[in-house]
């Protein structure tokens, strides 16, 4: 077992299969294929597949399911089994086995135990008889029990249309007296529109972010320019003060040069001085040794 210094221990068995325990309690069992097992301290257990679907299970029983196409079931512990589509089809088995089956367009059936059946388009009109699409099957036989499978798993389901309602959906679960009736698709219908509010807030919150993105981009880029401008006066200052220096330098140099050919000039008058006033003096003598 090897423990790291956040607490973390990992235990690798022969198989390669690693089993993690992190320091906030989940329980992670890894296997060489890919699949991966993990139980939090909440009581919730969530499997992923080698071919990259889940399955969640919380300690309510409650068991939700997504499949690689992007369909997704769930379970309830009453019994009650939705199974949504990435096309926008959703099909609800409930207990008493009743079948509400919803399309994107926003119409609905609704088959009950009994037989009788309530289909409606969004504008709340009623059709008589059953679509002629009507799935048959909300789940596969393989797919029905709510038992944690093996690390690898069936195809998603998919709902099987059919000219006839499914007796084997409605042979399946508990059944009980309280069917639902219209009020079903009135909840389904509340529901529906209370996810696509959500849906819809998403969607406004997201255009908010992308216009702020936007506009971080647009000042990120200004800054950018700025900065280039601020880098490109910079240079032409350094080049402008070289440039000084070079010039200052040159002056100081001539400054030097003619300093020392004063100086030399003013040594030469002073040494011709010199000479004159020894000259005057020996003339001097020279006269007054004549006079004598």
């Amino acid at each position: 077992v090897t423990r790291k210094p956040d607490g973390t221990e990992i235990e690798v068995l022969p198989d390669g299969t690693k089993n993690i325990s992190l320091p906030s309690g989940e329980r992670i069992v890894s296997r060489p294929d890919g699949s991966r097992t993990q139980r939090n301290p909440n009581g919730t257990r969530i499997d992923v597949f080698t071919d990259g679907s889940t399955r969640q299970e919380t300690r309510d029983g409650t068991v939700m399911e997504s499949f690689k196409d992007g369909s997704r079931v769930q379970r309830s512990p009453d019994g009650t089994v939705v199974l949504a589509q990435p096309d926008g089809h959703q099909v609800q088995r409930f207990p008493n086995g009743t079948l509400l089956w919803s399309k994107p367009d926003g119409q609905r059936f609704q088959k009950n135990p009994d037989g009788s059946t309530i289909w409606c388009r969004a504008d709340g009109s009623v059709l008589p008889g059953t679509p002629a699409d009507f799935p048959t099957h909300i789940l596969p036989p393989e797919a029905e029990s709510p038992a944690p499978r093996a690390a690898s798993r069936p195809a998603s389901p998919t709902a099987k249309p059919g000219p006839d309602a499914s007796e084997h959906e409605a042979s399946t679960g508990s059944r009980d007296s309280s069917a639902p009736t219209a009020n079903t698709a009135q909840i389904a219908e509340k529901q529906a529109r209370e996810e696509q509010a959500k849906l819809d807030g998403a969607f406004s919150q997201i255009k908010d972010l992308e216009s702020k993105l936007t506009a971080a981009k647009s000042r990120s880029s200004d800054l950018e320019a700025r900065h280039a401008a601020s880098q490109r006066e910079a240079d032409q200052l350094r080049e402008a003060m070289h440039a000084i220096e070079a010039e200052l330098q040159t002056k100081l140099d001539k400054k030097e040069r003619d300093m020392e050919k004063l100086i030399a000039s003013l040594e030469a008058t002073r040494e011709a001085a010199l000479k004159a006033e020894e000259l005057e003096a020996a003339l001097l003598r020279s006269s007054q040794d004549n006079d004598a």
